[in-house]
């Protein structure tokens, strides 16, 4: 269930970012979603993966 959660807050954050000029990375940051840099990662890949996001580039 954490990851759900985690996905939901990533989405909700770039939902609220198209309405704004410049997105501050950091609000998706792992650090600011208190999860690990691993677990990050296969959060965003997964999210990518099945289309939810696009244009993200993982760089490790």
């Amino acid at each position: 269930m954490k990851e759900f959660r985690i996905i939901y807050r990533i989405l909700s954050i770039l939902r609220k970012s198209l309405e704004l000029e410049e997105f501050d990375k950091l609000l998706i940051s792992n650090e600011s979603l208190n999860i690990t840099i691993q677990e990050w990662a296969r959060l965003i890949n997964m999210l990518v993966s099945n289309g939810y996001v696009e244009g993200i580039m993982l760089m490790l």
